[in-house]
């Protein structure tokens, strides 16, 4: 089911945006140190001032007290879908989907939601051959090529899962960070000593469809990627 990842995704975003408007509210009466997701958020919006030391205007109050209804049921609804996220790690007799999920999230550094979108979104697929994953994501030598294909084209030119790329990219400095003794990050050190910006970014592409690709047969044979470390069960 990719349903649960994409709305987490959407509620995400529905979140950010409110708090965003939360910090446009109130920056304008001086309160800049304001943060909803604290558990004690609630309290704290009745001790508000301004920069002054006056109680905020009753309509901002009341336009504040509204974005954080809007905040709490978006929270709420962010950690069903997390909840029930975790309950997969728990099942002791899994399908294929779900046990393909557990054997990615025992990796270091990768962790449920990574190991779900990537599952539910790739590797539910079957491929024939390693290949296939990392062309659906377009994570592969001709990447390079292919962006500059797409931007002649224009946007309806774009191949692969944008989410998935996005993601994957993201998981890919986790790894770097988490995983520093893998045979994967050692291959990207050895190739970015001293090397500036953009020519990481380049590498940091190269490494990722290597990463899918090590991932995606973790994923349907339970082979940890070299060097690699699991998480304390």
């Amino acid at each position: 089911m990719r349903e649960p990842g994409r709305r987490r995704e959407a509620l995400t975003v529905a979140r950010l945006k409110v708090e965003n408007q939360m910090r446009s509210l109130l920056v304008r009466f001086g309160v800049a140190d304001f943060r909803p997701r604290l558990k004690t958020a609630p309290e704290q919006v009745e001790k508000l001032r301004t920069i002054d030391g006056r109680p905020l205007p009753p309509n901002t109050k009341a336009s504040l007290d509204r974005l954080m209804a809007q905040h709490r049921l978006l929270s709420e609804q962010l950690k069903e879908i997390e909840t029930a996220r975790e309950r997969v790690i728990a099942v002791a007799d899994p399908d294929r989907i779900e046990r393909m999920i557990q054997a990615l999230a025992r990796l270091v550094g990768v962790g449920v939601e990574t190991a779900a979108t990537l599952v539910h979104e790739v590797f539910s697929r079957r491929f024939r051959e390693r290949e296939g994953a990392g062309r659906l994501c377009r994570h592969d030598r001709r990447a390079s090529r292919q962006r500059r294909v797409e931007a002649r084209a224009g946007p309806q030119a774009k191949n692969g899962n944008p989410r998935v790329r996005r993601m994957l990219m993201q998981a890919t400095w986790r790894w770097l960070i988490f995983q520093p003794q893998s045979a994967l990050a050692q291959w990207f050190f050895a190739r970015t000593a001293g090397a500036k910006g953009r020519m990481k970014k380049i590498m940091a592409v190269a490494l990722a469809r290597k990463l899918l690709v090590a991932l995606w047969r973790t994923a349907e044979t339970g082979v940890v990627p070299d060097g690699a470390r699991l998480a304390a069960a």
